[in-house]
């Protein structure tokens, strides 16, 4: 077989010219054979290892120019690892500064009026709890933590002072707290 770019002699399966590094599309004669073993073999490719004949300039299999050192391969892309984050929780309310402990304040305040005004103190405590916790849980940022434990205080409250209402009161406010749990709890989950 001939390289049909200058002419030179080439063995019958070689890919590429071993003078000017041609490409050679051999036509397709069916099977193919392994590269013969030369008596006097030329220097293996730098690249794909192939032997082909002494005094040949470019690899019979890749191409290569067998003058030119190996293509140094490029280095590999530094792998970085990371960790999932959590999904944040979504936040409700943003945290006041300074607010932290106002319930304390508003819980004694409650209790001044209440002992003033000489309400009945079992109902109106839970009302003046109620009010302190709302406050507090509201000042660190969680307003619907607050307002489910305000509900359940003031439904105390009122079913306390009207005893007639106990029953079905406690059903609609056991309904009430799994209601607002049911809202709050999605935006706690990761």
């Amino acid at each position: 077989m001939n390289c049909p770019n200058c002419a030179a002699e080439l063995p019958a399966d070689a890919r590429f010219c071993v003078e000017c590094g041609a490409e050679v599309r051999p036509a397709n004669t069916g099977a193919t054979i392994a590269l013969p073993r030369y008596a006097d073999p030329g220097p293996p490719c730098p690249v794909c290892g192939a032997v082909g004949p002494e005094g040949a300039d470019y690899c019979v299999r890749c191409g290569h120019r067998l003058a030119d050192p190996a293509p140094i391969p490029p280095a590999p892309a530094p792998v970085t690892v990371t960790r999932p984050r959590a999904a944040a929780a979504p936040v409700l309310h943003k945290r006041r500064r300074g607010w932290e402990h106002v319930g304390g304040p508003i819980f004694l305040v409650g209790l001044g009026l209440l002992f003033l005004l000489k309400l009945p103190f079992f109902p109106a405590i839970l009302v003046v709890i109620g009010l302190s916790l709302f406050v507090s849980e509201a000042a660190r940022g969680n307003v619907v933590v607050g307002l489910r434990n305000t509900i359940w205080l003031f439904g105390l409250a009122v079913l306390f002072t009207i005893p007639r209402l106990w029953m079905p009161g406690i059903f609609v406010l056991i309904g009430l707290h799994a209601l607002l749990g049911g809202i709050c709890r999605p935006a706690r989950r990761p």
